[in-house]
């Protein structure tokens, strides 16, 4: 198996791919296996996982699965996002409420 086209990959549109932690770390040692998924829309790759891996490409759909094995030197960046609320508007919290949880940050 050889490796998918890297010409100008610097130059490229960033794609998305969401994972485990582990499944994360895994990528990051070895790289992505044939026909992984990626995508240009964040919200997407987030429904497969909270640690999202930024990849550069080159003349992509919006959405692709890769023919070839993309190498771990691809990866830009790892993000973790976690579903954590930290304030939401609600009608029944009284002012003070609001104003003690900003001082508190």
């Amino acid at each position: 198996m050889g490796y998918d086209d890297m010409d100008d990959q610097d130059d490229g549109l960033t794609y998305y791919h969401g994972r485990s932690q582990k499944s994360a770390k895994v990528i990051l040692q070895e790289g992505f296996r044939v026909g992984t998924w990626f995508t240009r829309d964040f919200s997407e790759a987030l429904i497969h996982g909270s640690h999202i891996l930024f990849v550069k490409f080159e003349d992509r759909p919006d959405r692709f699965q890769t023919k070839k094995i993309i190498p771990p030197d691809r990866i830009e960046k790892i993000e973790v996002w976690n579903n954590t609320t930290v304030y939401e508007k609600d009608e029944g919290w009284p002012e003070w409420v609001r104003i003690k949880f900003i001082k508190e940050q």
